[in-house]
Protein backbone atom coordinates (compact mmCIF):
# COMPACT_ATOMS: atom_id res chain seq x y z
CA UNK A 1 0.00 0.00 0.00
CA UNK A 2 1.31 3.43 -0.95
CA UNK A 3 2.30 5.91 1.73
CA UNK A 4 -0.15 8.83 1.94
CA UNK A 5 0.92 12.34 3.00
CA UNK A 6 -1.70 15.05 3.48
CA UNK A 7 0.09 18.38 3.14
CA UNK A 8 -3.11 20.28 3.99
CA UNK A 9 -5.53 19.16 6.67
CA UNK A 10 -8.66 17.64 5.14
CA UNK A 11 -10.58 19.20 8.01
CA UNK A 12 -10.31 22.51 6.17
CA UNK A 13 -12.30 20.99 3.31
CA UNK A 14 -14.93 19.74 5.74
CA UNK A 15 -14.97 23.10 7.51
CA UNK A 16 -15.68 24.94 4.29
CA UNK A 17 -18.49 22.53 3.45
CA UNK A 18 -20.24 22.88 6.80
CA UNK A 19 -19.76 26.66 6.79
CA UNK A 20 -21.74 26.84 3.54
CA UNK A 21 -24.47 24.64 5.01
CA UNK A 22 -24.78 26.72 8.19
CA UNK A 23 -24.84 29.93 6.15
CA UNK A 24 -27.56 28.46 3.94
CA UNK A 25 -29.65 27.45 6.94
CA UNK A 26 -29.22 30.86 8.58
CA UNK A 27 -30.27 32.62 5.39
CA UNK A 28 -33.23 30.26 5.11
CA UNK A 29 -34.38 31.20 8.61
CA UNK A 30 -34.05 34.89 7.76
CA UNK A 31 -35.96 34.28 4.53
CA UNK A 32 -38.98 32.78 6.31
CA UNK A 33 -38.82 35.38 9.08
CA UNK A 34 -38.97 38.18 6.52
CA UNK A 35 -41.65 36.34 4.56
CA UNK A 36 -43.94 35.96 7.57
CA UNK A 37 -43.24 39.57 8.48
CA UNK A 38 -44.81 40.50 5.16
CA UNK A 39 -47.88 38.43 6.10
CA UNK A 40 -48.29 40.23 9.42
CA UNK A 41 -51.74 41.77 9.98
CA UNK A 42 -52.17 45.29 8.60
CA UNK A 43 -48.71 45.21 6.96
CA UNK A 44 -50.12 46.47 3.68
CA UNK A 45 -52.86 48.54 5.27
CA UNK A 46 -50.90 51.75 4.77
CA UNK A 47 -50.34 50.99 1.10
CA UNK A 48 -47.20 50.22 -0.84
CA UNK A 49 -44.43 51.99 1.12
CA UNK A 50 -40.68 52.07 1.47
CA UNK A 51 -41.04 49.57 4.30
CA UNK A 52 -42.75 47.19 1.88
CA UNK A 53 -39.96 47.57 -0.68
CA UNK A 54 -37.31 46.92 1.95
CA UNK A 55 -39.09 43.79 3.21
CA UNK A 56 -39.55 42.45 -0.31
CA UNK A 57 -35.90 43.15 -1.09
CA UNK A 58 -34.80 41.32 2.05
CA UNK A 59 -36.96 38.30 1.20
CA UNK A 60 -35.62 38.04 -2.36
CA UNK A 61 -32.00 38.79 -1.44
CA UNK A 62 -31.81 36.37 1.46
CA UNK A 63 -33.53 33.70 -0.65
CA UNK A 64 -30.92 34.06 -3.39
CA UNK A 65 -28.04 33.92 -0.88
CA UNK A 66 -29.52 30.84 0.82
CA UNK A 67 -29.76 29.06 -2.53
CA UNK A 68 -26.16 29.98 -3.40
CA UNK A 69 -24.83 28.72 -0.07
CA UNK A 70 -26.67 25.40 -0.37
CA UNK A 71 -25.32 24.98 -3.91
CA UNK A 72 -21.80 25.62 -2.58
CA UNK A 73 -22.43 23.03 0.14
CA UNK A 74 -23.40 20.46 -2.50
CA UNK A 75 -20.34 21.36 -4.56
CA UNK A 76 -18.03 21.07 -1.55
CA UNK A 77 -19.54 17.67 -0.73
CA UNK A 78 -18.82 16.47 -4.28
CA UNK A 79 -15.21 17.71 -4.07
CA UNK A 80 -14.73 16.00 -0.72
CA UNK A 81 -16.14 12.75 -2.08
CA UNK A 82 -13.91 12.98 -5.16
CA UNK A 83 -10.88 13.54 -2.92
CA UNK A 84 -11.69 10.46 -0.84
CA UNK A 85 -12.33 8.27 -3.90
CA UNK A 86 -9.06 9.24 -5.59
CA UNK A 87 -7.14 8.97 -2.33
CA UNK A 88 -8.44 5.42 -1.88
CA UNK A 89 -7.46 4.50 -5.45
CA UNK A 90 -3.92 5.87 -5.06
CA UNK A 91 -3.45 4.26 -1.66
CA UNK A 92 -3.85 0.91 -3.45
CA UNK A 93 -0.57 1.44 -5.31
CA UNK A 94 2.42 -0.67 -4.18
CA UNK A 95 4.39 0.51 -1.16
CA UNK A 96 7.24 1.89 -3.26
CA UNK A 97 4.95 4.78 -4.25
CA UNK A 98 4.38 7.84 -2.10
CA UNK A 99 1.32 10.07 -2.53
CA UNK A 100 1.30 13.75 -1.57
CA UNK A 101 -2.15 15.33 -1.34
CA UNK A 102 -2.94 19.04 -1.67
CA UNK A 103 0.47 20.15 -2.92
CA UNK A 104 0.74 23.94 -3.27
CA UNK A 105 3.53 25.50 -5.30
CA UNK A 106 3.05 29.19 -5.96
CA UNK A 107 -0.45 29.62 -7.36
CA UNK A 108 -0.67 25.99 -8.44
CA UNK A 109 -2.75 23.73 -6.18
CA UNK A 110 -2.25 20.08 -7.08
CA UNK A 111 -4.76 17.51 -5.84
CA UNK A 112 -2.37 14.55 -5.75
CA UNK A 113 1.31 14.08 -6.62
CA UNK A 114 2.54 10.49 -6.85
CA UNK A 115 6.27 9.72 -6.57
CA UNK A 116 7.64 6.30 -7.46
CA UNK A 117 10.67 4.59 -8.91
CA UNK A 118 9.32 5.14 -12.44
CA UNK A 119 8.55 8.84 -12.18
CA UNK A 120 6.52 11.70 -10.74
CA UNK A 121 2.82 12.03 -11.59
CA UNK A 122 0.18 14.67 -10.97
CA UNK A 123 -3.37 13.34 -10.63
CA UNK A 124 -6.04 15.98 -11.13
CA UNK A 125 -9.45 15.26 -9.59
CA UNK A 126 -12.70 16.03 -11.37
CA UNK A 127 -16.02 15.22 -9.67
CA UNK A 128 -18.19 16.01 -12.69
CA UNK A 129 -21.56 14.31 -13.10
CA UNK A 130 -23.02 13.93 -16.60
CA UNK A 131 -21.89 13.39 -20.18
CA UNK A 132 -18.62 15.27 -20.77
CA UNK A 133 -17.77 16.16 -24.38
CA UNK A 134 -13.95 16.21 -24.41
CA UNK A 135 -11.82 18.22 -26.82
CA UNK A 136 -8.11 18.70 -26.16
CA UNK A 137 -7.96 21.93 -28.16
CA UNK A 138 -11.00 23.71 -26.68
CA UNK A 139 -10.77 25.97 -23.62
CA UNK A 140 -14.06 24.68 -22.25
CA UNK A 141 -15.81 21.31 -22.40
CA UNK A 142 -19.59 20.90 -22.64
CA UNK A 143 -21.44 18.77 -20.08
CA UNK A 144 -24.93 17.34 -20.63
CA UNK A 145 -26.70 16.93 -17.29
CA UNK A 146 -30.02 15.75 -15.92
CA UNK A 147 -31.69 17.90 -13.26
CA UNK A 148 -33.40 16.74 -10.09
CA UNK A 149 -36.78 16.91 -11.78
CA UNK A 150 -35.59 14.85 -14.75
CA UNK A 151 -35.08 17.77 -17.12
CA UNK A 152 -31.97 18.05 -19.28
CA UNK A 153 -29.64 21.02 -19.32
CA UNK A 154 -26.11 21.90 -20.44
CA UNK A 155 -23.21 23.37 -18.51
CA UNK A 156 -19.47 23.61 -19.14
CA UNK A 157 -16.12 23.20 -17.44
CA UNK A 158 -12.60 24.41 -18.12
CA UNK A 159 -10.38 22.08 -20.09
CA UNK A 160 -8.69 20.04 -17.31
CA UNK A 161 -5.87 18.91 -19.60
CA UNK A 162 -4.72 22.51 -20.00
CA UNK A 163 -4.74 22.95 -16.22
CA UNK A 164 -2.81 19.68 -15.84
CA UNK A 165 -0.15 20.84 -18.32
CA UNK A 166 0.25 24.09 -16.39
CA UNK A 167 0.63 22.20 -13.12
CA UNK A 168 3.21 19.85 -14.66
CA UNK A 169 5.18 22.85 -15.95
CA UNK A 170 4.99 24.54 -12.52
CA UNK A 171 6.18 21.46 -10.62
CA UNK A 172 8.94 20.71 -13.13
CA UNK A 173 10.23 24.29 -12.88
CA UNK A 174 10.12 24.20 -9.08
CA UNK A 175 12.16 21.00 -8.97
CA UNK A 176 14.57 22.20 -11.65
CA UNK A 177 15.17 25.41 -9.71
CA UNK A 178 16.19 23.15 -6.84
CA UNK A 179 18.61 21.18 -8.97
CA UNK A 180 16.31 18.26 -9.81
CA UNK A 181 15.78 17.64 -13.51
CA UNK A 182 13.15 14.90 -13.68
CA UNK A 183 10.40 14.10 -16.18
CA UNK A 184 6.88 14.67 -14.85
CA UNK A 185 3.65 13.35 -16.31
CA UNK A 186 0.05 13.24 -15.10
CA UNK A 187 -3.57 12.43 -15.73
CA UNK A 188 -7.09 13.67 -15.07
CA UNK A 189 -9.33 11.32 -13.09
CA UNK A 190 -13.12 11.72 -13.37
CA UNK A 191 -13.94 9.96 -10.11
CA UNK A 192 -17.73 10.38 -10.18
CA UNK A 193 -19.34 7.08 -11.16
CA UNK A 194 -22.04 9.04 -13.02
CA UNK A 195 -19.60 10.72 -15.41
CA UNK A 196 -19.39 9.61 -19.03
CA UNK A 197 -16.54 10.84 -21.26
CA UNK A 198 -17.21 11.31 -24.97
CA UNK A 199 -14.15 11.33 -27.27
CA UNK A 200 -11.99 10.56 -24.25
CA UNK A 201 -8.48 11.88 -24.95
CA UNK A 202 -5.20 10.43 -23.78
CA UNK A 203 -4.55 11.28 -20.14
CA UNK A 204 -8.21 11.35 -19.10
CA UNK A 205 -9.58 8.39 -17.15
CA UNK A 206 -12.93 7.53 -15.57
CA UNK A 207 -12.00 4.28 -13.82
CA UNK A 208 -9.58 3.50 -11.00
CA UNK A 209 -8.01 0.67 -13.01
CA UNK A 210 -7.00 3.09 -15.76
CA UNK A 211 -5.34 5.44 -13.27
CA UNK A 212 -3.41 2.67 -11.52
CA UNK A 213 -2.38 1.10 -14.84
CA UNK A 214 -1.19 4.45 -16.20
CA UNK A 215 1.09 5.01 -13.21
CA UNK A 216 2.42 1.49 -12.73
CA UNK A 217 3.04 0.75 -16.41
CA UNK A 218 4.61 4.13 -17.15
CA UNK A 219 8.04 4.01 -18.75
CA UNK A 220 10.11 7.11 -17.87
CA UNK A 221 11.70 9.05 -20.69
CA UNK A 222 14.88 9.48 -18.64
CA UNK A 223 16.68 7.20 -16.23
CA UNK A 224 15.71 7.85 -12.60
CA UNK A 225 17.97 6.94 -9.70
CA UNK A 226 16.80 6.45 -6.10
CA UNK A 227 18.73 9.50 -4.88
CA UNK A 228 16.77 11.72 -7.26
CA UNK A 229 13.46 10.27 -6.07
CA UNK A 230 14.43 10.91 -2.44
CA UNK A 231 15.30 14.51 -3.26
CA UNK A 232 11.90 14.98 -4.92
CA UNK A 233 10.19 13.64 -1.81
CA UNK A 234 12.20 15.96 0.42
CA UNK A 235 11.12 19.02 -1.56
CA UNK A 236 7.47 18.00 -1.73
CA UNK A 237 7.31 17.36 1.99
CA UNK A 238 8.48 20.89 2.85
Amino acid sequence: MAQINDLKETSSINGSKWAHLLAGIACGVLFFAAFFYLLAPNFFSTGFSIRTLIALGVVMGVGVIANQQLNLFNRSSMIEHSYKVTNKVLSGLPDYYTVYNNVCIGEAKMDHVVVGNNGVFIVLDRSVKGVVHCNEDEKRWTIDKTGRQGGSYTSSMGNPLKQLKWQIHTLAKYLKDNGINIWIDGCVFFSNADSDLVNKPSGCFDSDREVVSFIMNYSPKKNINPQMINRVKDHLAV
